[in-house]
């Protein structure tokens, strides 16, 4: 908890000295953390991150903003994702529904209706980039499948893709939050036992759970199915695969 706030505070005085800032220049620090546990449907709910503010605070000089997660789940949500207030703000259109989709490890989306009447909804559809480093780190060098050149070489398993769209979490409906404790090498490798597939096949199917996973939650959601009335943003280190 110590040690990584040392690291954050290092990395933003540099920063500071490389714009030629100083503490005083900045009104706050927003410090979310390192996610260790996350588990909102446990019979008393918590979410845990490490950094501490405090330290923070004293090695930058700088007011610190942290456990962002934790009052959104006091009231009864899940902590995750964070940005769809955010988000709201950005988008100012009451004719086409807009969709924000981040893939990081865990892929999310937000929700903003052109409906004014339907709230703003976020929430994580499932796995993005977790199994598929995961996948690759076990079967190539490096740790990640660059322009998802490894993935394009394969063929995507329709047997598998249906087995690993039949997980419950793809059926649940938001708000629900899920991560690497939930998506991971053991239960991937669980639907392989009964399948003679090549690595590279098993990498081409894991991009297609991604995308088709995002792509079932915003056709769920947009009642503007035309092209025209509905605004996709794609970001994330994942719209690279």
């Amino acid at each position: 908890d110590i040690e990584l706030a040392k690291h954050f505070a290092t990395a933003i005085n540099k920063l500071l000295k490389s714009q030629l800032l100083s503490a005083k220049d900045i009104i706050a620090i927003g410090n979310h953390g390192q996610t260790i546990r996350h588990r909102p449907t446990f019979k008393s709910p918590f979410t845990l991150q490490i950094g501490c503010s405090q330290t923070l605070a004293c090695l930058t000089g700088i007011d610190v903003i942290g456990h962002f997660r934790h009052k959104d789940i006091a009231l009864g949500g899940q902590g995750a994702p964070l940005v769809p207030a955010f988000h709201n703000v950005l988008v100012n259109n009451d004719h086409a529904d807009t969709f924000f989709v981040n893939i990081g490890g865990i892929a999310n989306i937000t929700y903003i209706p052109a409906d004014k009447n339907k709230n703003v909804i976020g929430f994580d559809t499932g796995p993005g980039n977790a199994l598929l480093d995961a996948w690759y780190s076990q079967h190539q060098l490096g740790c990640y499948d660059r322009k998802g050149d490894w993935a394009a070489s394969g063929r995507i398993s329709e047997r598998l893709l249906t087995q690993l769209l039949a997980e419950p979490y793809f059926q649940q409906a938001p708000p629900k939050s899920t991560g690497r404790e939930q998506f991971h090498l053991a239960w991937l490798n669980n639907h392989l036992l009964d399948l003679s597939l090549s690595a590279a096949d098993v990498q081409a199917t894991l991009v297609e759970l991604t995308a088709t996973t995002i792509a079932n939650e915003i056709n769920r959601l947009s009642d503007n199915r035309s092209i025209n009335k509905t605004n996709i943003y794609l970001c994330g280190g994942g719209v690279k695969n």
